[in-house]
């Protein structure tokens, strides 16, 4: 038997990004949502132009199989990422958003204040008082009295803004009326038309004090549930022009010094290109102290119903 290793031709030495097989196979919903998410990301980042980022979507919704996918994000990074191990329960990140630390003295936190994703509390000799009943929170959140409590207020709040959104976007019987935007969108090579809609869930909407409707400007309507998306709007235009559904959270805010923050989320993930559009958004509201507007927007394929 000859076990001396034979040298290659250089067909068999080009070896491809996929085994054959695997290539071949052909590619789910999910394996298209994931590349788009890259390729969200990528455009948010600045490492893809409008134009690159549109052109590779149109690729990932044409693709069939994952051999065409992979060559849409093969120069981008993440695009084969490491599994990570799953971290345990009570794992926390290195950096907290908030520390609040006492030592021999007292640290507190109570009235109308922004709690951040983590707040971590030290106390020596001392004590640190915490106080949510007041608090404006950016992030899905929920408390109460008790463990019991807590998950129902939380479940409310889901049911309240997020459920009521989603059932009418999928035409749930006995879903709430909601404001609705529709969109078409000129079609590709085949020239067919698709259509989007925008379904607008409720706005949350706070404001320290009121003010005098003659100081507002004509662009901003207060609580009118619209805006907080059609000002931001142009961040999502790809997005709109894709097929993929869409759940968006929007937030944004102005403190008593003028101070404006956003935050955006699009299927879970940050989606930085809208958060300069929302805080030029909040800096064209009428002073009144602090002041904060959160939504959850849907958006989905198909004419509004």
């Amino acid at each position: 038997m000859d076990l001396q290793k034979q040298p290659q031709s250089s067909s068999e030495a080009a070896q491809p990004a996929r085994p054959t097989a695997e290539a071949e196979l052909r590619a789910s919903d999910a394996d298209r949502d994931r590349i788009a998410d890259l390729l969200r990301d990528a455009l948010a980042e600045g490492r893809l132009t409008a134009e690159e980022h549109s052109e590779r979507i149109d690729g990932v919704y044409a693709a069939r199989t994952l051999g065409e996918l992979e060559p849409l994000v093969r120069d981008l990074p993440g695009a084969r990422p490491a599994q990570a191990p799953a971290p345990g329960p009570g794992t926390v990140p290195a950096e907290p958003d908030e520390n609040l630390v006492a030592v021999f003295s007292s640290a507190v936190r109570k009235g109308r204040w922004r709690p951040g994703r983590r707040t971590h509390a030290y106390a020596v000799f001392r004590n640190v008082e915490i106080d949510l009943s007041e608090g404006l929170f950016e992030y899905q959140h929920a408390n109460g009295a008790d463990e019991q409590a807590s998950l129902l207020s939380g479940f409310q709040a889901w049911a309240r803004v997020d459920l009521v959104t989603l059932q009418t976007a999928i035409g749930a019987e006995g879903a709430q009326g909601l404001p609705m935007m529709g969109r078409t969108y000129p079609g590709g090579d085949e020239g067919e038309e698709h259509q989007r809609t925008v379904v607008l869930g409720p706005l949350a909407h706070y404001r320290a004090h009121e003010v005098d409707a003659s100081t507002c400007s004509e662009d901003d309507h207060g609580s009118c549930p619209c805006c907080l998306f059609t000002r931001s709007m142009e961040a999502f235009d790809d997005l709109l022009k894709a097929r993929p559904f869409l759940a968006i959270r929007l937030f944004a805010s102005r403190d008593a010094d003028g101070l404006c923050e956003a935050d955006c989320r699009v299927n879970g993930h940050d989606f930085a290109a809208a958060l300069p559009l929302l805080r030029a958004y909040a800096a064209r509201w009428p002073q009144a102290g602090l002041e904060f507007r959160k939504q959850y927007v849907v958006i989905r394929t198909g004419a509004p119903a």
